[in-house]
């Protein structure tokens, strides 16, 4: 599957992708993963990725990720409304 990073956090060690199609509003049909299932470096918003998910878990997690290449989008949170810009 392929998506892209919505953000990570460095400190708590885990993060959330949005699956290719998928609004930024559409929060339920997102992918949360650990850091520990990240493959090829550092995570950044808007950084593309290949994932597979755990089979029969309750909700999406992913069971491993691999970062495709350069950001092309980076999320901006501006007064709780969510936006894309470009790098």
């Amino acid at each position: 599957m392929i998506g892209h990073i919505k953000f990570f956090d460095v400190r708590k060690r885990y993060g959330i992708i949005i699956p290719e199609g998928v609004s930024v509003s559409d929060r339920g049909r997102h992918v949360f993963f650990y850091e520990d299932v990240l493959e090829g470096g550092s995570a950044h918003p808007g950084q593309p990725v290949e994932y597979s998910l755990l089979p029969d878990y309750p909700t999406a997690r992913a069971l491993s990720v691999k970062l495709l290449g350069k950001r092309s989008y980076v999320p901006i949170n501006q007064t709780r409304r969510e936006a894309y810009g470009t790098d």
